[in-house]
C-alpha cells in the first residue's frame, strides 16, 4: 500500500458514518414520507452523500431517536 493509499483508508475512517432517508426512517419505525417531513421542518440536519443521495450522520439519528422516544 502506498502514501495515497493509507491517506484514503485515514480519511474515511475519520469521516462521521451516515444514514440514508430510507433506512433512517426504516430505522425510527416511520413511513419515508413521514421522515422527510421531519426534514423540511428542520427537525434533522442532513447532507449529500458522494452519490447524489441524502443522508444523515448517525450522531443525528441517534439524536432525533431519543427526541422522538416516548420515554
Amino acid at each position: 500500500m502506498n502514501e495515497r493509499d493509507h491517506s484514503a483508508v485515514n480519511s474515511a475512517a475519520k469521516e462521521p458514518a451516515t444514514v440514508s432517508f430510507a433506512d433512517a426512517a426504516r430505522l425510527l419505525g416511520l413511513d419515508t414520507f413521514t421522515f422527510y417531513s421531519i426534514v423540511q421542518r428542520d427537525e434533522i440536519p442532513f447532507d449529500f452523500a458522494f452519490t447524489g443521495e441524502f443522508v444523515i450522520s448517525q450522531a443525528d439519528l441517534d439524536k432525533l431517536a431519543r427526541k422522538e422516544s416516548p420515554c
